[in-house]
């Protein structure tokens, strides 16, 4: 499958809630480079260890939304970890257009909820003078920061994320022949344009790593819209 790694034996693979979840050693791999950018790199190691943990535990809840969701709808669904994030693969498309928008945006909603309660407890230990410990408080911001950042990208209408799933959706049922080539189009040009965007305002800092998935986002995207072309062309040939 497009974008998720094969399984290896350095895997780890567990059940949740009852949803059969393979962590890849690439997600390790990308949860320790946040880590180190966004911790306090190796001079506290700690601390990168503080916001790679927040990372695994931020994709592994959105991922569930999805899957959760998904089960609700008498599906199966199985979820990967990997070195671009997450996926949740189900049997979403042979749903009713609403459960699939449903399972769809579960994602999201499942992160902002988990940034919703970070910041109420937060709020609570502050009113009744609860002081955390560094490592604790650095968690709390993490999670925060991870989850409204994490759940606003994935909104964004480039294919796979969850935006662009939408888009995909929408674009289907109102054009069932057309529509999913205009959405790889679409998310095409948006991932492109991001990427280059992203570039060119961080350069190798900050959005470096952004840059990187956005530009893998538009070369899937490229890749399928050859494939649509060349049945295009087929079918022309055969008309």
């Amino acid at each position: 499958m497009l974008g998720i790694p094969a399984p290896t034996q350095l895997d780890l693979n567990f059940r949740l809630f009852g949803i059969p979840i393979r962590i890849s050693p690439f997600f390790w791999l990308l949860a320790a480079i946040i880590g180190l950018r966004y911790g306090s790199g190796l001079d506290r190691p700690e601390d990168s260890a503080v916001v790679a943990s927040c990372v695994l535990v931020s994709v592994l809840v959105h991922e569930l939304g999805h899957g959760l969701t998904a089960r609700c709808c008498g599906d199966r669904p199985w979820i990967v970890l990997h070195g671009f994030g997450g996926a949740c693969v189900s049997n979403r498309e042979a749903q009713p257009f609403g459960r699939r928008l449903m399972i769809i945006l579960m994602g999201p909603v499942a992160g902002l909820l988990l940034a919703i309660a970070t910041v109420s407890t937060w709020a609570a230990l502050v009113a009744y003078e609860i002081r955390l410990p560094p490592q604790a408080e650095l968690a709390m911001n993490a999670l925060l920061v991870l989850n409204l950042i994490y759940s606003a990208f994935n909104l964004i209408p480039v294919w796979p994320l969850d935006g662009g799933q939408l888009l995909l959706t929408m674009l289907d049922r109102l054009s069932p022949r057309h529509g999913a080539r205009r959405a790889h189009i679409l998310s095409f040009l948006a991932s492109g344009s991001a990427a280059a965007l992203a570039l060119a305002w961080g350069g190798a800092g900050n959005w470096l790593l952004v840059s990187l998935w956005l530009g893998y986002f538009a070369f899937i995207n490229f890749v399928l819209l050859s494939h649509y072309h060349r049945i295009a062309m087929a079918e022309r040939e055969g008309w």
